[in-house]
This record gives structure tokens, C-alpha cells and sequence, in this order.
């Protein structure tokens, strides 16, 4: 199988595509950590309103 030079071919695509699926995890691990950070930005964002409110209210 190795003479024919497709399978070396084949073998060759699965060891690069072994990192390359490992980066795509990575990748996705990064983009749900980037998504988890925007929904606590969100969170964050949409409390301030609601902290600030009663600040004014004080300061009036």
C-alpha cells in the first residue's frame, strides 16, 4: 500500500489534519470563551443600568 502513492498521500493529509483538528478545537474553545465573555459583558452592561439608577436617585 505504501508503493502507491495515493496512501502515502492519504497518510500524509491525516498526520497534518491531526493538528489541524486540534486548532479547530482550540479554535472553538476560544470562540465559546469569546461568547461566554460577551454574555458577561452583556450581563455586566445590562446590571449598570440598574446600579446606576438608584446612584441617581441618591444623588438627587
Amino acid at each position: 500500500k505504501k508503493n502507491r502513492g495515493g496512501f502515502d498521500d492519504i497518510a500524509d493529509v491525516e498526520t497534518s489534519a491531526k493538528p489541524r483538528e486540534n486548532d479547530r478545537l482550540l479554535r472553538f474553545k476560544i470562540a465559546n470563551k469569546n461568547k461566554a465573555s460577551q454574555k458577561l459583558s452583556e450581563s455586566i452592561s445590562s446590571s449598570t443600568p440598574a446600579t446606576t439608577a438608584p446612584v441617581r436617585k441618591f444623588k438627587r
